[in-house]
């Protein structure tokens, strides 16, 4: 349930592994039917963090990287339910994918890269 410290609520899912003959993981897409769910209607502080500057790749149109913070309570996950790599989605339709993942003694805190819905 959301609270002053913590307004919204997040749901949390894992890619599922892609495969197949001639796979090539830099060009495939992810498809959200594909997702485990790791945890949802957990309470959770989104803030912003920084610009993480452009993209190494240097295409004219590329915008500049958005880093993320993602907190939420002591106690809301487990250790290491949550790894870098998964999504994090909240309850305004934003998606994030998980780029550090740690917990200290306030709760879960990852470090996010806001994705394209």
């Amino acid at each position: 349930m959301p609270s002053f410290l913590y307004p919204r609520t997040i749901k949390i899912t894992r890619p599922g592994a892609q495969t197949g003959v001639g796979f090539n993981p830099a060009y495939a897409a992810e498809q959200q039917a594909e997702e485990t769910k790791i945890a949802c209607n957990i309470p959770a502080s989104i803030q912003a963090r920084s610009s993480g500057g452009r993209n190494p790749v240097g295409l004219p149109g590329d915008s500049a990287m958005n880093m993320w913070r993602v907190l939420t309570p002591l106690g809301a996950l487990a250790d290491g339910q949550v790894k870098n790599r998964d999504l994090i989605y909240d309850d305004l339709g934003r998606k994030f994918q998980v780029s550090a993942d740690y917990t200290n003694s306030l709760g879960a805190d990852f470090i996010v890269e806001r994705l394209e819905a």
